[in-house]
């Protein structure tokens, strides 16, 4: 821990160092932005890497929706399972209505899915 009384002095230090190194880093950001418009530059060569990584991309976002909506599908129905077990029959009707939503969200996303796989010839 240091003292109070040097805090000033440490403060005084960083900034001439920082005013030295202001021109080193003008140098380093001019030099970074060459670097990113060369690789912008490839980015565009490799169009249709970056097409095929969009697809797997869209079709990876669909499955993991679709195993989201299938683990909350299990989950609503094992409490459902204990509502009825509990005799709670006020909320194995609205259960019941969750898993019918569900079920049709499913169900979209689903043909969502086989579309983009007709779409792409995964099929």
């Amino acid at each position: 821990m240091l003292p109070l009384k040097t805090l000033p002095k440490i403060l005084k230090h960083s900034n001439s160092a920082s005013l030295s190194s202001s021109a080193s880093t003008s140098r380093l950001t001019l030099n970074n932005h060459r670097s990113v418009s060369q690789l912008s530059q490839q980015q565009q060569d490799d169009g249709t890497s970056s097409l095929a990584s969009s697809v797997d991309s869209e079709e990876k976002a669909l499955k993991e929706q679709l195993a989201v909506l299938e683990e909350q599908k299990f989950l609503v129905e094992q409490m459902r399972d204990g509502a009825k077990n509990g005799r709670r029959f006020d909320e194995v009707g609205a259960l019941m209505q969750s898993l019918s939503d569900l079920d049709k969200e499913i169900g979209k996303v689903q043909g969502d899915l086989n579309d983009f796989e007709k779409r792409n010839g995964l099929i």
